[in-house]
């Protein structure tokens, strides 16, 4: 954080959550000219961890267009956008597809300040050792959202996912293979010898067992590198809350509940936020 005072029109914002919705937040506005912190506790299961940042205008109809249109300009000029050519289908009825990708890696590299914060207010956050600061607040912590701000987020709950990450496996091209009504198995390439499977499964925490994890396990296997050396297993509690975006106070905002719209949904956040403190 730093100790400078900020010049006359500059903000003083604090963040609390370093996922995805607070890191796209915090960049927005730092482009903006503001001066943000971010703070994060470092939960084990946040929501951003199994991302995969893919961004297809066909799975996010809960946005509208032109919203949306303006959230993928956002995060392409932040981060840059990938665009991933994808055989979808189940052989051989396969077509070519486009998804667009945003590195979640990239995201989520950006600093953070380790520190739990235990209050928020109206312009104001406490943090765990006592300190006060004062400023403009966004509450994106994800699920725990509910924690500091337990009025507005009665209704919100959690499902729990999973993404598979492959190091060092044998190049293999980006597919969608569906494997129920809605649900479908995403692999793509993320750099180098680096490859990630999701199939989309969301259980709330209560239904999440060792023997649920080796049943996606056994289904996203098929699609695994071929000798790959390394393989990481990325879990997060992906939040869930129709009002997780509004505005509470003249300096407090609630941000989270993208779901599995969370990349693009932190854009449209982003935008928003932005435009009401200009």
């Amino acid at each position: 954080m730093s100790g400078a005072l900020p010049h006359f029109g500059v903000l003083m914002v604090y963040i609390v959550g370093g996922g995805v919705f607070g890191q796209v937040i915090a960049a927005k506005l730092r482009k903006e000219g503001h001066a943000v912190t971010v703070f994060d506790r470092g939960e084990k299961e946040a929501g951003s961890l199994p991302s995969g940042g893919h961004l297809k205008p066909s799975w996010l109809t809960n946005i509208p267009r032109p919203k949306l249109d303006r959230a993928l300009e956002t995060l392409d000029s932040l981060y840059g956008i990938e665009h991933l050519q994808c055989e979808a289908g189940i052989p051989p009825l396969t077509k070519r597809v486009e998804i667009l990708r945003v590195d979640v890696e990239k995201i989520l590299a950006a600093p953070v300040v380790s520190a739990n914060i235990t209050h928020v207010g109206d312009g104001f956050i406490e943090r765990e050792d006592g300190m006060r600061l004062d400023g403009t607040v966004i509450v994106a912590a994800g699920v725990w959202c509910k924690q500091l701000l337990p009025r507005h987020c009665k209704d919100l709950t959690a499902k729990k996912g999973i993404a598979w990450i492959f190091h060092e496996g044998m190049a293999v091209p980006n597919i969608i293979r569906p494997w129920a009504p809605y649900k479908q198995i995403v692999r793509t390439t993320h750099g180098p010898n680096r490859t990630w499977i999701g199939d989309g499964t969301a259980l709330l925490p209560n239904h999440w067992t060792k023997e649920a994890e080796e049943r996606i396990y056994r289904r996203i296997k098929p699609h695994a590198p071929p000798h790959y050396t390394k393989l990481e297993r990325q879990r997060g509690l992906r939040p869930y809350l129709d009002e997780g975006f509004q505005r509470i106070g003249d300096k407090l905002w609630l941000a989270t509940g993208g779901a599995k719209s969370g990349t693009a949904m932190a854009g449209v956040a982003a935008n928003r936020i932005a435009e009401a403190l200009r």
